[in-house]
Protein backbone atom coordinates (compact mmCIF):
# COMPACT_ATOMS: atom_id res chain seq x y z
CA UNK A 1 0.00 0.00 0.00
CA UNK A 2 1.89 3.44 -0.75
CA UNK A 3 0.76 6.10 1.83
CA UNK A 4 0.66 9.89 1.60
CA UNK A 5 2.39 12.33 4.06
CA UNK A 6 -0.96 11.97 6.67
CA UNK A 7 -0.20 8.28 7.32
CA UNK A 8 1.30 9.12 10.87
CA UNK A 9 -1.35 11.17 11.75
CA UNK A 10 -4.11 8.31 10.98
CA UNK A 11 -2.22 6.13 12.96
CA UNK A 12 -1.50 8.04 15.90
CA UNK A 13 -5.47 9.41 15.75
CA UNK A 14 -6.16 5.98 15.45
CA UNK A 15 -3.87 4.74 18.89
CA UNK A 16 -5.32 8.28 20.25
CA UNK A 17 -9.10 6.85 20.08
CA UNK A 18 -7.96 3.42 21.68
CA UNK A 19 -6.76 5.46 24.80
CA UNK A 20 -9.20 8.12 24.93
CA UNK A 21 -6.74 10.85 24.79
CA UNK A 22 -5.54 13.52 22.27
CA UNK A 23 -2.10 12.50 20.17
CA UNK A 24 0.03 15.56 21.95
CA UNK A 25 -0.70 13.22 24.99
CA UNK A 26 -0.53 10.10 23.86
CA UNK A 27 3.24 10.53 22.64
CA UNK A 28 4.37 12.74 25.92
CA UNK A 29 7.20 11.06 27.91
CA UNK A 30 6.13 9.01 30.84
CA UNK A 31 3.62 6.39 31.64
CA UNK A 32 -0.30 6.83 32.92
CA UNK A 33 -3.13 4.17 33.09
CA UNK A 34 -6.78 4.87 31.99
CA UNK A 35 -9.74 2.98 32.90
CA UNK A 36 -10.61 0.97 29.02
CA UNK A 37 -12.56 3.70 26.83
CA UNK A 38 -13.15 1.86 23.38
CA UNK A 39 -15.94 0.38 23.02
CA UNK A 40 -14.18 -2.71 22.03
CA UNK A 41 -12.28 -3.04 24.88
CA UNK A 42 -15.48 -2.18 27.34
CA UNK A 43 -15.95 -5.75 29.76
CA UNK A 44 -12.52 -6.46 28.50
CA UNK A 45 -10.84 -7.93 31.77
CA UNK A 46 -7.02 -7.34 30.39
CA UNK A 47 -4.61 -4.89 30.52
CA UNK A 48 -3.42 -3.70 27.27
CA UNK A 49 -0.10 -1.97 27.02
CA UNK A 50 1.11 0.55 24.18
CA UNK A 51 5.00 1.51 24.02
CA UNK A 52 7.08 3.66 21.74
CA UNK A 53 10.70 5.02 22.62
CA UNK A 54 10.13 6.49 26.27
CA UNK A 55 5.81 6.66 26.30
CA UNK A 56 3.82 3.86 27.96
CA UNK A 57 -0.26 4.08 27.67
CA UNK A 58 -2.07 1.36 29.79
CA UNK A 59 -5.25 0.47 29.45
CA UNK A 60 -7.05 -1.33 31.88
CA UNK A 61 -10.65 -2.49 33.27
CA UNK A 62 -11.62 0.65 36.06
CA UNK A 63 -11.71 -1.45 38.76
CA UNK A 64 -7.75 -2.24 38.14
CA UNK A 65 -6.83 1.10 37.77
CA UNK A 66 -5.99 2.38 40.87
CA UNK A 67 -3.97 -1.16 41.77
CA UNK A 68 -2.05 -1.46 38.28
CA UNK A 69 -1.54 2.75 38.87
CA UNK A 70 0.21 2.19 42.18
CA UNK A 71 2.32 -0.29 40.36
CA UNK A 72 3.69 1.20 37.32
CA UNK A 73 4.49 4.40 39.61
CA UNK A 74 8.00 5.85 39.05
CA UNK A 75 8.60 3.00 36.44
CA UNK A 76 10.14 3.93 33.09
CA UNK A 77 8.95 2.96 29.72
CA UNK A 78 11.43 0.48 29.05
CA UNK A 79 10.39 -1.98 32.26
CA UNK A 80 6.87 -1.48 31.63
CA UNK A 81 6.87 -2.73 28.12
CA UNK A 82 8.96 -6.17 29.49
CA UNK A 83 6.49 -9.45 30.05
CA UNK A 84 8.19 -10.07 33.04
CA UNK A 85 7.97 -6.86 34.88
CA UNK A 86 4.29 -7.11 34.99
CA UNK A 87 4.47 -10.33 36.96
CA UNK A 88 6.79 -8.95 39.82
CA UNK A 89 4.56 -5.22 39.82
CA UNK A 90 1.36 -7.30 39.99
CA UNK A 91 2.38 -10.51 41.84
CA UNK A 92 -0.70 -13.22 42.07
CA UNK A 93 -2.72 -10.94 39.70
CA UNK A 94 -1.15 -11.74 36.08
CA UNK A 95 -2.81 -14.59 35.14
CA UNK A 96 -0.87 -14.60 30.95
CA UNK A 97 1.00 -12.05 29.01
CA UNK A 98 0.41 -12.12 25.55
CA UNK A 99 2.96 -10.07 23.39
CA UNK A 100 5.07 -8.40 23.20
CA UNK A 101 3.55 -7.76 19.64
CA UNK A 102 5.86 -5.44 17.61
CA UNK A 103 3.77 -2.79 15.15
CA UNK A 104 5.65 -1.93 12.04
CA UNK A 105 4.05 1.36 10.23
CA UNK A 106 5.78 2.66 6.87
CA UNK A 107 5.62 5.65 5.43
CA UNK A 108 6.71 4.38 2.49
CA UNK A 109 7.33 0.58 1.15
CA UNK A 110 10.15 1.73 -1.08
CA UNK A 111 12.97 0.17 0.75
CA UNK A 112 10.95 -3.27 1.03
CA UNK A 113 11.29 -5.66 -1.93
CA UNK A 114 8.29 -8.33 -2.23
CA UNK A 115 9.52 -11.52 -0.97
CA UNK A 116 9.94 -14.51 -3.73
CA UNK A 117 7.20 -16.41 -1.96
CA UNK A 118 4.53 -13.46 -1.91
CA UNK A 119 1.93 -12.68 -4.77
CA UNK A 120 1.60 -9.02 -5.21
CA UNK A 121 -2.20 -8.45 -5.56
CA UNK A 122 -3.85 -5.76 -7.46
CA UNK A 123 -6.09 -3.68 -5.25
CA UNK A 124 -9.21 -4.18 -7.42
CA UNK A 125 -8.50 -8.44 -6.86
CA UNK A 126 -9.01 -7.69 -3.15
CA UNK A 127 -13.16 -6.97 -3.94
CA UNK A 128 -14.17 -10.25 -3.61
CA UNK A 129 -12.42 -10.82 0.00
CA UNK A 130 -13.67 -7.42 0.72
CA UNK A 131 -17.25 -8.89 -0.05
CA UNK A 132 -16.74 -11.74 2.66
CA UNK A 133 -15.78 -9.60 5.22
CA UNK A 134 -17.64 -7.40 7.89
CA UNK A 135 -16.52 -3.87 8.44
CA UNK A 136 -15.09 -4.62 11.76
CA UNK A 137 -13.10 -7.55 9.87
CA UNK A 138 -12.04 -5.63 6.98
CA UNK A 139 -11.04 -2.58 9.15
CA UNK A 140 -8.85 -4.97 11.86
CA UNK A 141 -6.98 -6.36 8.65
CA UNK A 142 -5.88 -2.95 8.20
CA UNK A 143 -6.64 -2.84 4.24
CA UNK A 144 -8.03 0.75 4.36
CA UNK A 145 -5.49 2.41 6.97
CA UNK A 146 -2.43 4.03 6.74
CA UNK A 147 0.73 3.25 8.24
CA UNK A 148 3.70 4.95 10.79
CA UNK A 149 6.18 3.99 13.79
CA UNK A 150 6.70 0.87 15.77
CA UNK A 151 5.10 -0.15 18.93
CA UNK A 152 5.18 -2.79 21.39
CA UNK A 153 1.42 -4.18 22.18
CA UNK A 154 0.21 -6.35 24.12
CA UNK A 155 -3.29 -7.34 26.24
CA UNK A 156 -2.31 -8.90 29.63
CA UNK A 157 -4.83 -11.39 31.32
CA UNK A 158 -5.74 -10.41 34.66
CA UNK A 159 -6.49 -12.67 38.13
CA UNK A 160 -8.89 -11.32 39.85
CA UNK A 161 -9.90 -12.66 43.87
CA UNK A 162 -7.97 -15.43 41.96
CA UNK A 163 -10.09 -16.56 39.26
CA UNK A 164 -8.80 -16.12 35.55
CA UNK A 165 -10.41 -13.84 33.63
CA UNK A 166 -10.52 -15.14 30.43
CA UNK A 167 -9.19 -13.35 27.34
CA UNK A 168 -12.45 -13.23 25.29
CA UNK A 169 -10.57 -12.34 21.87
CA UNK A 170 -9.63 -16.26 21.93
Amino acid sequence: MVLDGSAREAVDGWWAGIFGCSVEELWRPGAWVRAHVLAGLQGYPGIYVLGYADTCRISAPEPEVAAVSAAVRDRGAAELLRPDAWQSMLPGRIAAVHGPSAHQYLDSLDALGLAADVDEVAPAELASLRSNCTDADWGEGGFDAAISPILKIWPINVRNGGHYRQDRRG
